[in-house]
Formats: structure tokens, C-alpha cells, sequence
């Protein structure tokens, strides 16, 4: 299984287009897995899973969302991430890198109009 790694609130400055930002940045992650499914790559997307939730659980902290990440996270044969505006920056995708390292789960960086990524 492939796990997406992309930026989701990260790094968006204008608090007036917050909401119009993270349903575009969505919009590209669902896209770009949807890219890979059609493939034929088994492809697990954190934030397809969570923007269909976000609007049932507003209680949950990021904490506990990383908490259902990374745990599934740890069944991934890889990593890819999608270098969206503030990945690099992006608590959340920091975290799965160091988990995918700590795992021995392979990273590849992907840039978003890209069908192949490079290794880390």
C-alpha cells in the first residue's frame, strides 16, 4: 500500500481563503490518488479519509488525527509525498517521513503535476 503524504492547512497565510485553499489542496490530493488507483496501485490518502470526516469529528485535535495516520502509516510498502505549497513545513507530513524512517518505509517526493516521484 502507498500512503499520499501531502500539506493540508499548512503554510496558508490568508485566513479569509483558509477554507477555499484546503477544499483546492483536497481537490489536487484526491486527483493525483485517484491517478495512482487508476494505476493499479493500492493508494491510502490522509487527507480524502480526513476532508470526508472533518465536518463529523470537530473535536478531534491534529494529535489525534496523527494518531489515526500514522497508524496506518505503519502498514505502507512506501510513502510518496506530494510537495503541495508548505510541505516541507507541514507538521503532519514531517511527522510521517520520520515515521516512514523510522520504519524503513521508503519516501518519494512527488511533485504535484509529476507521474513519478523522487527518492529522499
Amino acid at each position: 500500500m502507498i500512503y499520499l503524504s501531502a500539506p493540508f492547512s499548512t503554510g496558508i497565510q490568508n485566513k479569509e481563503r483558509r477554507e477555499d485553499i484546503m477544499v483546492s489542496r483536497a481537490r489536487e490530493i484526491n486527483r493525483v490518488a485517484a491517478e495512482m488507483i487508476a494505476a493499479g496501485q493500492v493508494v491510502y490518502s490522509p487527507v480524502t479519509h480526513a476532508f470526508a470526516l472533518q465536518k463529523k469529528l470537530t473535536n478531534l485535535s491534529h494529535k489525534d488525527w496523527m494518531k489515526q495516520c500514522l497508524g496506518i502509516l505503519r502498514h505502507a510498502e512506501r510513502v510518496v509525498v506530494l510537495a503541495l505549497p508548505g510541505w516541507k513545513s507541514s507538521k503532519g507530513v514531517r511527522a510521517e517521513i520520520r515515521q516512514a524512517n523510522l520504519l524503513g518505509v521508503p519516501v518519494e517526493i512527488r511533485p504535484p503535476n509529476s507521474q513519478k516521484g523522487t527518492p529522499q
